[in-house]
Order: C-alpha cells, then sequence, then structure tokens
C-alpha cells in the first residue's frame, strides 16, 4: 500500500504531485482557471514556511487537495477558494482582484475565510459557520487538517499545542455533529502531533 503523502515532507512539499491531483478532479472546462489561481499562489506565497524546512506556498495546492481528494467536493468555486484562501491574510496581494479573475463568489468566500485579527480564532470559525455554506466550511477544515500535518513536522512544541487545542476545544464538537465522517482524518493528524517527532 502506497504510504500517505502527508507522512513524508518530501512528498508533502511535492508541488507537481498536488497540482495533478487537483487539476485531474476539475472537468476540462475549468481547468484554466485552476491553472490560473495556482499561478498566483506560487508567485504571491513563495515564501519559506516558519515552521519547517518548506515553501508556503505548497499549503493552498495541500487544501484543494484535501478538498476533493478527501472531502469530495469537486465545485470549481470552492477549489477556487481553497487556493486563494490565505491571499488575503499572508500576501500583499490585492483580493480585490479576484472579482475581476474568477468573480464575485470565490472573491466572497476567500474573504469570508480572511481571520479579522479583532476576533478570536473561535469567533472566526464560528462566523464561517454562520455562512451556512458545506463548501465554505470545508475549505476551513481543509485548512486546519493540513496545518496540523504542517505543525508535526515541526519541532515547535507551542504551535502543536495550540493546533491540538483548536482542533479538539473549537472544531471537534462542530466536526462530530456536521461532518462525523471526517473526524477520523482530524483524530489520525492529533496522534501524529502528540507523537515524537520522527518525520511523521
Amino acid at each position: 500500500m502506497q504510504e500517505k503523502y502527508y507522512r513524508n515532507l518530501e512528498t508533502y512539499e511535492d508541488l507537481t504531485a498536488h497540482e495533478f491531483v487537483v487539476l485531474n478532479a476539475v472537468e476540462q472546462k475549468d481547468k484554466a482557471l485552476v491553472e490560473k489561481a495556482i499561478k498566483i499562489v506560487e508567485q504571491y506565497h513563495d515564501t519559506p514556511r516558519t515552521l519547517y524546512k518548506g515553501n508556503y506556498n505548497r499549503h493552498p495546492v495541500r487544501v484543494a487537495r484535501i478538498l476533493v481528494e478527501e472531502f469530495g467536493v469537486k465545485n470549481i468555486k470552492a477549489i477556487l477558494i481553497a487556493l486563494c484562501h490565505d491571499l488575503g491574510e499572508w500576501t500583499n496581494y490585492d483580493i480585490k482582484n479576484l472579482r475581476k479573475e474568477f468573480g464575485n463568489d470565490v472573491t466572497t468566500g476567500v474573504e469570508a475565510l480572511t481571520w479579522n485579527p479583532s476576533d478570536t480564532w473561535e469567533v472566526f470559525f464560528q462566523k464561517i459557520v454562520a455562512t451556512g455554506s458545506d463548501d465554505l466550511i470545508k475549505v476551513k477544515m481543509a485548512d486546519k487538517l493540513d496545518n496540523n500535518r504542517a505543525a508535526a513536522f515541526s519541532n515547535d512544541e507551542k504551535e502543536k499545542q495550540k493546533a491540538q487545542e483548536k482542533t479538539e476545544l473549537i472544531m471537534r464538537p462542530f466536526i462530530e455533529k456536521r461532518f462525523p465522517e471526517y473526524w477520523n482524518k482530524f483524530e489520525e493528524s492529533l496522534q501524529v502531533l502528540t507523537q515524537p517527532k520522527s518525520g511523521i
């Protein structure tokens, strides 16, 4: 059985493989839009990760991969939101440009997923839930799942603890009630977080 990509740092950082999975999941007519979003992400998120040796531009593509591969979401707008979800928070990209590139729905979705520093993380997550959009909620779930997997490669025990607390205290009650079929993925990520670092 093939090892899961997120258990090894080399495959976890394999941007080409992640892009292939995402592009393979969308219809031919939508591939150009996804390729455009990936190009923006590769350019504006081209920065080193702080938790481990890697590049940030892999993260949004992995989030889109989780969305299509593990959560079964094939909605093109949701995939574009997943790819662009961190542009407003972690780059100097003007997300107003997304309206011209991908339309109002994608822009609104990215805005909803852009954290306001005046909010606690719990309030931020509750606002996403309050949108009532399953696709948008699943993008945030995919984001958190990838962040947990990333933290497992880190030597920063405080970051690991923060990732664990957000998952257990804030997300778990919601996921177990609304999307119980996905909780095992988070549970697995937590088990790895609490183990001594060994290359995941």
